[in-house]
């Protein structure tokens, strides 16, 4: 079992553009550095989209990419992502590098500049069958070591940068042959911004051929849209147009009010002229309606911690794992049921055989805590048992027994719960 117990984050940074601009925005990417996991940094619209989207034609699939930045000071042998959403994210470092001469600071030690790349795992299979099967859970946690990813140095002495690419890659859109999904613009505005003028756009998502508004639930999408989805506009219907087709524009979704199906529900965030998205040859008598040729998920993390971590031997066997159900349950009078379905919590209880400093640094880390979360990882080293790595709490401090004479070596249990 290990535990992150030193984050040496001094700074994060968004440096894409949100719906709103510095301080005020919903958004902030130093929302990663709280204790509340469903309070997430959403990536922004990039300041260079024509770099930021590219069709990778040996997947098939278009990528938009934005970046996220951590500044770390003093060492950093671990790192920790949770709760973020993404279909690709890879993670780099700087650090002992000397930018005007383009070599280390103090060459007895490694040094990098973003070089050695590390890719976090998106999707885990429980089975072979769940494989075949396309059956799988999204990772909402992610805690190694330097050492377990076999980084080319286990430590990072000094300050540090790291930089994670959020990579957006998956079609939400399903392609129904009797509907086409198109935006519909009533109102917009602008802005400037480093020289960059971009646009808010109101309106709707529509049926094309029908004209009727589309919800942000709608059926037409394999998963519900929500803040910070991307959508690719359609330049041209003809694929052998490959310098239009493979060149969509994109929209960033920034608002919506209810389930966006209402007048002008949803905001839309774009750098290109709302009436220079409007295509040419669409199948439409609309003359305000553009056709969506793709949607992507938008991208956001939801903690991010680096630093140093304490490791202790995982529990012995008979470690629980229970859950915390936060559903609303009730009964009525006429005995009808009403519910509503909320988080379920894991519960990790157990007990461990620790030595005495092992002990001393266990109820150090504990009693320094207490009521605060922090990044854990259960069974260390059993991966066929992941995701088994959570943010949580320890419902009570670690119980200590002295179970043998000469105290040298110690029974401790403990539970901790996982927080959202």
């Amino acid at each position: 079992m290990k535990i992150l117990s030193d984050n040496n984050i001094e700074s994060v940074i968004g440096r894409d553009l949100g719906f709103y601009l510095g301080d005020n925005s919903h958004h902030k990417a130093i929302n990663a550095l709280n204790d509340i996991p469903s309070v997430q940094w959403v990536a922004g619209y990039p300041a260079d989209i024509d770099n930021s989207l590219v069709f990778n034609s040996s997947s098939g699939r278009f990528e938009l990419s934005t970046y996220y930045y951590v500044e770390g000071i003093t060492s950093m042998s671990c790192i920790y992502f949770g709760k973020f959403q993404v279909d690709r994210m890879i993670w780099s470092a700087r650090y002992n590098y000397d930018e005007v001469n383009d070599t280390s600071i103090n060459p007895d030690y490694p040094y990098d500049n973003f070089v050695e790349e590390i890719e976090v795992p998106i999707r885990v299979y429980s089975s072979l069958k769940d494989f075949v099967t396309g059956r799988f859970q999204f990772y909402a946690d992610y805690f190694k070591t330097l050492t377990e990813l076999e980084y080319s140095t286990p430590y990072i002495l000094a300050d540090h940068s790291i930089r994670v690419k959020l990579i957006s890659e998956y079609d939400m859109l399903r392609h129904s042959i009797n509907k086409e999904v198109g935006w519909s613009t009533n109102s917009y505005s602008s802005f400037v911004d480093e020289g960059v003028t971009y646009y808010l756009i109101t309106g709707n998502l529509i049926d094309i051929r029908t004209n009727e508004k589309l919800s942000v639930n709608d059926n037409e999408y394999t998963i519900n849209l929500d803040v910070g989805t991307w959508f690719l506009v359609k330049k041209t219907s003809d694929q052998t147009d490959t310098a239009n087709y493979y060149n969509p524009d994109v929209l960033q979704l920034v608002s919506i009010r209810g389930d966006g199906s209402s007048n002008n529900d949803i905001t839309m965030l774009t750098s290109k002229h709302p009436d220079d998205l409007v295509l040419q040859d669409i199948n439409t008598d609309l003359s305000n309606v553009c056709e969506i040729q793709q949607i992507l998920a938008g991208t956001r993390i939801g903690l991010i911690r680096s630093g140093n971590f304490e490791d202790f031997p995982n529990a012995q066997v008979g470690l629980s794992r229970t859950f915390k159900d936060y559903s609303v349950k009730t009964e009525l009078v006429n005995g009808g049921h009403q519910f509503i379905n909320r988080n379920s919590a894991k519960v990790f209880s157990g007990s461990m055989v620790l030595d005495r400093d092992q002990v001393n640094r266990l109820t150090r880390f504990a009693l320094s805590q207490r009521a605060k979360p922090f990044p854990v990882d259960v069974l260390t080293g059993m991966e066929l048992e992941s995701p088994k790595t959570i943010f949580g709490v320890f419902e009570q401090l670690p119980d200590e027994r002295f179970s043998y004479r000469t105290g040298e070596v110690r029974d401790v249990s403990f539970s901790i719960k996982q927080i959202f």
